[in-house]
Protein backbone atom coordinates (compact mmCIF):
# COMPACT_ATOMS: atom_id res chain seq x y z
CA UNK A 1 0.00 0.00 0.00
CA UNK A 2 1.62 3.33 -1.07
CA UNK A 3 1.93 5.64 1.44
CA UNK A 4 2.12 3.49 4.94
CA UNK A 5 5.20 2.69 6.09
CA UNK A 6 6.34 -1.19 6.45
CA UNK A 7 4.09 -2.43 9.69
CA UNK A 8 1.04 -3.43 10.97
CA UNK A 9 -2.37 -1.47 10.81
CA UNK A 10 -5.50 -2.44 12.76
CA UNK A 11 -8.46 -2.26 10.20
CA UNK A 12 -11.48 0.29 11.20
CA UNK A 13 -14.99 0.49 9.22
CA UNK A 14 -17.67 2.99 8.75
CA UNK A 15 -20.72 2.72 6.95
CA UNK A 16 -21.25 6.79 7.03
CA UNK A 17 -17.43 7.77 6.76
CA UNK A 18 -17.49 9.78 10.63
CA UNK A 19 -18.52 6.85 12.93
CA UNK A 20 -15.36 4.45 12.93
CA UNK A 21 -15.58 0.98 14.12
CA UNK A 22 -12.34 -0.59 15.27
CA UNK A 23 -12.21 -4.17 13.88
CA UNK A 24 -10.56 -7.45 14.84
CA UNK A 25 -8.51 -7.48 11.72
CA UNK A 26 -5.19 -5.83 10.65
CA UNK A 27 -3.45 -5.69 7.83
CA UNK A 28 0.60 -5.34 7.40
CA UNK A 29 2.50 -3.44 5.16
CA UNK A 30 5.83 -4.61 4.02
CA UNK A 31 8.47 -3.03 2.33
CA UNK A 32 8.59 -2.97 -1.45
CA UNK A 33 10.90 -6.08 -3.14
CA UNK A 34 14.42 -5.61 -4.37
CA UNK A 35 15.58 -8.20 -6.85
CA UNK A 36 19.04 -8.17 -6.99
CA UNK A 37 20.54 -11.01 -9.47
CA UNK A 38 18.33 -14.19 -11.13
CA UNK A 39 20.34 -17.01 -11.86
CA UNK A 40 20.94 -18.29 -14.65
CA UNK A 41 20.81 -14.90 -16.36
CA UNK A 42 20.99 -13.96 -20.01
CA UNK A 43 19.89 -17.03 -21.71
CA UNK A 44 16.35 -18.83 -22.77
CA UNK A 45 15.83 -21.61 -20.03
CA UNK A 46 13.25 -24.12 -20.63
CA UNK A 47 10.24 -25.79 -18.24
CA UNK A 48 11.95 -27.43 -15.39
CA UNK A 49 15.33 -25.20 -14.97
CA UNK A 50 15.88 -24.03 -11.53
CA UNK A 51 15.93 -20.41 -11.40
CA UNK A 52 17.78 -18.70 -8.60
CA UNK A 53 16.01 -15.36 -7.63
CA UNK A 54 18.19 -13.17 -4.72
CA UNK A 55 16.73 -9.79 -3.14
CA UNK A 56 15.84 -7.54 -0.42
CA UNK A 57 12.76 -7.81 1.53
CA UNK A 58 11.22 -10.97 -0.06
CA UNK A 59 8.69 -13.01 2.90
CA UNK A 60 8.98 -16.51 3.39
CA UNK A 61 5.72 -17.71 3.44
CA UNK A 62 4.32 -20.84 1.60
CA UNK A 63 2.46 -19.57 -1.07
CA UNK A 64 5.24 -17.92 -2.32
CA UNK A 65 5.24 -18.32 -6.05
CA UNK A 66 6.82 -16.48 -9.39
CA UNK A 67 5.62 -16.03 -12.53
CA UNK A 68 7.77 -15.96 -15.99
CA UNK A 69 5.93 -14.76 -18.84
CA UNK A 70 2.56 -16.53 -18.63
CA UNK A 71 3.62 -19.41 -16.52
CA UNK A 72 2.93 -19.52 -12.86
CA UNK A 73 5.52 -21.82 -10.27
CA UNK A 74 5.70 -22.17 -6.65
CA UNK A 75 8.93 -20.84 -5.38
CA UNK A 76 11.38 -21.94 -1.88
CA UNK A 77 12.26 -19.46 0.29
CA UNK A 78 15.79 -20.02 1.25
CA UNK A 79 17.76 -17.42 3.69
CA UNK A 80 21.21 -16.04 3.43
Amino acid sequence: MRGFAPGKYRVSVSNNGAELILSDYSIEVRAPIEMLDLEPSGKKVDGGTRVNVKGNNMFNTSSLSYKFGNSVTAGIYLSK
